[in-house]
């Protein structure tokens, strides 16, 4: 069966929605049996012929002189699938084929238009036309996908969000950003930094509303691969995570990016209460290098942890800094 729907308000709707409300509609589009209207769900003419078979999976047709979207009505029927399309599909054909899969046959079916099909689920199936400006980036496909049940489903609309590299994408994968499962949300902010932008980067800042330390780690990562002036100032915010290790992780992608700014912030972090980030520190500053890295590096000689004492030790030699902690020991 087919149901229209104007791809705009729909497009719409999973922009402004909550990703709950989504899914409910999502499942009202589905469930819907409509019926086609007028003539076109009518053969051609009198002299039409419409034979289709569907066995374990595979489709055998005889058509002649047959509107389209009779044809591809009757499949949808026989698979007991819905299908979602912006716009009923125009023509007449006369086409015959033995046992090709369904996805196949649908090709055929529609080789001489422009569509872009897309299977979500095993039950529904999405053909949008060209001719209503949907273009091969599309993500309204995969946004449905997304409120799928079965999680693999879900990843692999992250990766196909992911391989379109457009800034369109963006908008959807936060709303993977809230799935459920780590694995989802760990994908959509790898997909996230390799968009990058500025949009990118205000919805990774995002995730510091995640319960999940590991993720909000991810996050991090992420910040630090885009670069730039604007993920120094949402890792200064990271910089106050509740978690160490997180912390630790600023501490690290602040090594990768150069500058005044990610100096300061290495500096502030010689003060964090967990040793471990204090020693992420005085490593990321010796990977910086020049003297104002030098410099801040002796605030870590007097550090109360035998460790971290030890770490600025090492990263003094390393630098040929060797009479920096004797100074500030005599001071």
């Amino acid at each position: 069966m087919s149901l229209k729907i104007p791809y705009g308000y729909v497009q719409c709707l999973m922009r402004l929605m909550t990703p709950g409300v989504i899914l409910l509609s999502l499942l009202v589009i589905t469930v819907v049996r409509a019926q086609v209207i007028g003539d076109m769900a009518l053969p051609a003419t009198d002299e039409s012929y419409l034979n289709v078979v569907v066995e374990h999976g595979r489709v055998t047709l005889t058509a002649e002189n047959v509107r389209t979207q009779y044809v591809l009505d009757e499949l949808a029927r026989q698979n007991d699938m819905t299908i979602v399309q912006n716009g009923f599909i125009k023509g007449i054909i006369t086409l015959e084929f033995e046992r090709q899969p369904l996805a196949l046959a649908l090709n055929r079916l529609l080789r001489d238009e422009k569509y872009l099909l897309h299977q979500a689920q095993s039950t529904v199936l999405w053909i949008l036309s060209d001719e209503l400006t949907v273009g091969r980036d599309s993500t309204m496909p995969l946004e449905a996908e997304l409120m799928h049940g079965d999680v693999r489903a879900r990843k692999t609309a992250v990766r196909g969000l992911r391989s379109l590299e457009s800034q369109n994408a963006i908008a959807s994968l936060s709303l993977a950003l809230a799935d459920e499962d780590q694995a989802v949300r760990i994908q959509a902010i790898q997909a996230l930094a390799r968009i990058g932008g500025d949009d990118a980067l205000v919805t990774l800042a995002s995730v510091a509303a995640d319960d999940d330390a590991w993720v909000r780690g991810e996050a991090v990562n992420a910040l630090a691969s885009i670069g730039g002036e604007s993920s120094v100032r949402y890792l200064a915010l990271a910089l106050n995570d509740e978690a160490a290790q997180v912390r630790a992780s600023v501490v690290e992608a602040l090594a990768d990016i150069a500058g005044e700014p990610s100096l300061n912030l290495l500096s502030a972090a010689l003060n964090d209460p967990d040793p471990g980030v204090r020693i992420a520190a005085v490593e990321a500053l010796e990977e910086a290098g020049g003297d104002i890295a030098a410099w801040m590096l002796n605030h870590a000689a007097t550090d109360q942890d035998p460790e971290v004492r030890e770490a600025f030790d090492e990263a003094r030699e390393r630098l040929g800094l060797d009479t920096r902690r004797q100074d500030v020991e005599q001071d």
